[in-house]
């Protein structure tokens, strides 16, 4: 693909953790919670801005599924959280 030499992900931080929430409608929901490093590897400024944008935006994307449940939130950390 496009981007497969230009951008790298880091290992997993804090470990990633399953998670169930009980008492919804059919029994729970499972997913899961954890850190996830990207980077630029050729450290281009284009890749390094379109990083940038995608970790800035990904607090308002909502993945995944049942977002309106609160679910698929995502944030943008710093070297110090």
């Amino acid at each position: 693909g496009f981007g497969v030499g230009a951008v790298g992900m880091g290992a997993f931080g804090g470990g990633l953790l399953g998670a169930v929430i009980s008492g919804t409608v059919g029994g729970g929901l499972s997913g899961g919670i954890g850190k996830i490093a990207y980077s630029a590897l050729n450290r281009d400024r284009y890749w390094l801005l379109a990083l940038g944008l995608l970790a800035a935006f990904a607090q308002y994307s909502g993945v995944g599924a049942q977002t309106t449940m609160g679910m698929g939130q995502v944030r943008e950390l710093t070297d110090t959280d």
